[in-house]
């Protein structure tokens, strides 16, 4: 998945294979990749039918209409020639442009009232910006803002691994099934789990490709892929059903899953997804699987939907670019099937269809150029995208607050793209990582959804054309070697030393937006609410019956202690009592012995006043125990495993963040 530095960029299994990393010569590979998109090229009508065209039809100047159609051959297939001189061939099972529901219902599927025609290329009654952004321009006549999605399909390996554990009669364990588990203070709310027993203890961290749930998905774990049909576009006997260690089973209910995504999203107001293939650049079992089949299956299944009426965003490739980049004919072929014409999100001045890559030191300006040109059609372009560029152009999957972990009732203030190859560009998340997201403010984290309404906010001022959230199910992470320092929560578990996790950690420091079991809906009903203030217009949360614009400040939910033993946040005492939290004082024994006590008169000490409250139940957003430590020279709390030097445990007092 898309990682950030300073952290190394995880290293894939060895499973692998160390040939998939071997360069070859720069000119080899550019003559290859051209040659390959030369032969795609050719393939726009899908199957190489032969196929006639007829003279234009109308008076002089070619004003409007095409030409009569002529018949193709077998299955009923016409082409038609357009005044532009494209050819469009109705019955081949491909929506292309110049078709519509209207004009070729056996390829573009039935004409339908309302939303559920989205995706023709045709603004129908009843389609709006807000119910089509696709198809339709506002009342100005301009392009509709557009609400895309970050993607990851990468699960058939950890869920395969979930299948193995309950095949072995093994509990199946997420990180933040471990975190909750192993309180410090009181009695466990069940068996207490150590981080081995995900994946170690049961041998399965090969077949998982060391890939660990965070969380678990509202509908339990799923995957997204099955092994492709001989002859089907990309097919290599190779591939099929394994990525790289052994065989892989095909996903079950796939089709049912990206229908339920589907519905959702469209919901959420999201109209194009881009799908996660930012770390394998070249061709291979272990890519296939994670990478190019899942991207594969949702466009088979999404087509199937839309030609049944049933709405669904459109569908790009954020496919890595370093060479030699064997990877991205087959995306690209994927682009040029022309059964997928109607389904990738294009530019609304160009009509080109957009293709992302991650914008890495790495960037091959060769494999960049061939994208763009696609065998001579010249019909795509290339968008880069990472963190922290925006200055130069290119595109942001998150973007971090103005105040970077340390959120407060400061506006967030999120740096946009300005200058974007497609224009402006905004991205917004319910968290975002600067570092180690499972280490000490590393991460902002979700704080209740806060995190997520101070980012829209930056989107109702700035008003971007392409808003992009971060993202949808990307539940699942691999640790990291050589950490500087204990994941949270996992202070106490010596299986757990030195491995940090980058993009996301339990439910709380996560980028994700699907529905969760430990969440709920949270996340999902806010950005559902946030879209809609965005479509409105408004240039503020302005809109006091939304979701969006309620829940008030950072201030009246946090509270932040900063002292010589590191700084902590706890709920503000302006939340008043309530379940699951434990009053905190700030107290003075003799001259200047300080500490925290939970008693109302400091236990017969000077009361300094009340710091918030901690909570009682460890787990989410409250992992890391705080423990009162006392020594000859007095008082001393502590955030680590262990109490400082010269002093021993007093109590546990709770968890904070």
């Amino acid at each position: 998945m898309a990682r950030v530095t300073p952290p190394p960029r995880p290293a894939m299994p060895s499973s692998r294979g160390p040939s998939s990393l071997v360069p070859s010569p720069r000119g080899g590979v550019v003559a290859c990749l051209a040659a390959t998109l030369a032969a795609l090229a050719g393939c726009g009508d899908g199957g190489g039918s032969s196929q006639s065209s007829t003279t234009p039809s109308g008076g002089a100047g070619g004003a409007g209409g095409t030409t009569t159609s002529t018949p193709t051959g077998g299955g009923g297939a016409t082409t038609t020639t357009t005044t532009s001189g494209t050819s469009v061939t109705c019955g081949d099972g491909a929506c292309t442009q110049g078709e519509t529901c209207g004009t070729c219902a056996p390829d573009c599927g039935p004409c339908c009232d309302g939303a559920t025609c989205c995706g023709n290329g045709v603004c129908d009654p009843g389609e709006s910006c807000a119910t089509c952004a696709q198809d339709c321009t506002d009342a100005g006549g301009a392009a509709c803002p557009r609400v895309g999605m970050f993607y990851l399909g990468w699960h058939q390996p950890a869920y395969t691994a979930v299948q193995a554990t309950i095949a072995l009669g093994k509990p199946v364990l997420t990180v933040e099934d471990v975190l909750r588990s192993r309180v410090e203070s009181g009695a466990p709310p069940g068996p207490v789990y150590s981080f081995d027993q995900i994946l170690a203890q049961n041998g399965l961290d090969g077949v998982a490709a060391n890939f660990y749930y965070q969380a678990t998905p509202a509908e339990g774990p799923y995957c997204l892929v099955h092994a492709r049909s001989p002859g089907a576009l990309n097919y290599d006997v190779t591939h099929e059903g394994t990525y790289g260690s052994g065989p892989v089973p095909d996903c079950p209910n796939y089709a049912e899953t990206l229908a339920r995504h589907a519905e959702q999203l469209t919901a959420a107001g999201v109209d194009f997804v881009v799908t996660d293939q930012t770390n394998i650049a070249d061709d291979s079992a272990f890519g296939d699987a994670i990478q190019l089949r899942p991207f594969e299956v949702m466009l088979e299944e999404w087509r199937a939907l839309r030609k049944s009426g049933v709405r669904t965003p459109d569908v790009a490739a954020w496919q890595r670019l370093s060479a030699p980049g064997t990877m991205a004919p087959r995306v690209l072929a994927v682009y040029n099937a022309p059964e997928n014409d109607r389904m990738i999100p294009r530019d609304p001045a160009t009509g080109k269809k957009l293709f992302f890559y991650p914008d890495l030191d790495d960037v091959d300006p060769a494999l960049v150029a061939a994208v763009n040109s696609n065998g001579g059609k010249n019909d795509i372009l290339a968008v880069p995208m990472w963190v922290y560029k925006q200055a130069k152009g290119s595109w942001s999957f998150f973007a971090a607050c103005q105040q970077g972990a340390l959120l407060d009732d400061g506006p967030c203030a999120q740096t946009p793209t300005l200058n974007s190859v497609v224009g402006s560009q905004l991205a917004v998340s319910p968290s975002y990582q600067l570092s180690y997201a499972s280490l000490p403010f590393q991460a902002v984290g979700v704080y209740n959804g806060i995190t997520l309404r101070k980012q829209f906010e930056t989107a109702f001022a700035v008003k971007p054309h392409w808003l992009f959230l971060s993202g949808w199910n990307e539940q699942i992470a691999q640790p990291q070697p050589g950490a500087p320092g204990p994941s949270m929560g996992l202070e106490t578990d010596p299986t757990a030393v030195d491995r940090a996790f980058v993009d996301t950690y339990g439910a709380e420091f996560s980028r994700d937006i699907e529905p969760s079991k430990e969440y709920g809906s949270l996340i999902y009903d806010l950005v559902k609410s946030c879209v809609r203030v965005y479509r409105s217009g408004s240039a503020t949360c302005d809109h006091p019956d939304e979701p969006c614009c309620q829940g008030g400040n950072w201030s009246d939910r946090y509270a932040a202690f900063d002292g010589p033993q590191g700084r902590f946040v706890l709920y503000s005492p302006k939340l008043g009592e309530g379940a699951g939290r434990s009053a905190l004082y700030s107290c003075v024994a003799g001259a200047s012995d300080a500490f925290f006590s939970p008693d109302a008169g400091c236990e017969g000490t000077a009361i300094q006043g009340q710091v918030g409250f901690v909570s009682t139940v460890k787990g989410g957003e409250t992992l890391r125990a705080l423990r009162r430590c006392f020594g000859p020279s007095g008082h001393a709390y502590s955030l680590t495993a262990t109490c400082p030097a010269g002093t021993s445990l007093e109590a546990v007092l709770g968890y904070v963040r």
